[in-house]
């Protein structure tokens, strides 16, 4: 269940635990705009959901699981890529771009500075997908 909070970042679930998306967050227009596509589908403005909780595990594991959660968010793009291509339909996404993508993300560890202050630091460098 997504919710829509009074400041109007959400709440959403993210491997199972809650997530709190600030409008800084890189989940913050993907998020924005499926709550603006579903209008009744998710909790608007409950003044009941109270700040969200400090996640207590360490930095990188709050990274890895973010960046777990964005690459399966487009994993699905890669999938209808190679059904399209496998059919001979002319490929809906640019696979270079999603790869890229993806290595960016699972390259995120390696990157120097690495865990930062978690997933929110500005100086986590959270690649964005070309379109």
């Amino acid at each position: 269940m997504i919710k829509r909070r009074i400041d109007g970042t959400y709440e959403i679930e993210l491997n199972g635990l809650p997530y709190h998306v600030t409008k800084e967050d890189p989940l913050f227009s993907e998020t924005d705009a499926w709550a603006q596509g579903h209008p009744g589908e998710f909790i608007d403005n409950d003044p009941a959901i109270a700040p969200q909780p400090v996640d207590e595990r360490p930095f990188d594991e709050q990274i890895k699981a973010k960046r777990n959660y964005l690459i399966n968010t487009v994993t699905w793009r890669v999938e209808r890529y190679n059904s399209e291509t496998r059919l001979g339909v002319t490929p809906t996404d640019d696979i270079t771009a999603l790869d890229t993508y993806i290595q960016a993300l699972r390259d995120i560890p390696e990157q120097e500075g690495f865990p930062w202050n978690g997933p929110d630091d500005p100086d986590c460098p959270w690649p964005t997908l070309e379109e």
